[in-house]
């Protein structure tokens, strides 16, 4: 049976996500849903650097513009094109990395880069192939 991990996503108020979604160059409130992803290793439990997330399959042309947290800056940044590394503290967002105006519907996304193994699974399903998996995608809601 695979480890489960417990961990808190802190609620967000709408001034804070206004500010993200003008970092991330998107109107708030969303039309669309906004999807955040996190990798983490199963070595130390800590988010992992180094990791690229894509959209694939048959809705992998109804996502919007990837991007990833800045540890330096602690903001979203869409010129990014992987995970960094750096302390995580209380002041780091909610995910390592995401996609924007994402339509409703399921997606999947495969972990990329210099990581492998998708060993645990949180509030997502297994998709078709390793290292992928699906995740139901709600309008004007944050997956």
């Amino acid at each position: 049976m695979p480890r489960v991990l417990w961990f808190a996503v802190p609620m967000m108020t709408h001034e804070s996500l206004a500010a993200i979604s003008e970092d991330l160059q998107t109107a708030y409130p969303w039309d669309e849903g906004i999807v955040a992803l996190q990798k983490w290793s199963r070595a130390t439990w800590a988010p992992t650097e180094r990791a690229r997330f894509v959209p694939v399959g048959p809705a992998a042309d109804a996502v919007g513009a990837g991007f990833y947290s800045d540890v330096a800056t602690i903001r979203y940044s869409l010129e990014l094109e992987k995970t960094t590394f750096g302390l995580e503290t209380g002041e780091m967002l909610p995910a390592r990395a995401g996609f924007v105006e994402v339509e409703r519907g399921v997606h999947q996304f495969e972990h990329t880069g210099d990581v492998n193994d998708c060993y645990h699974l949180s509030w997502c399903w297994p998709a078709d192939a390793p290292n992928r998996v699906r995740i139901p995608v709600r309008a004007g809601c944050r997956t």
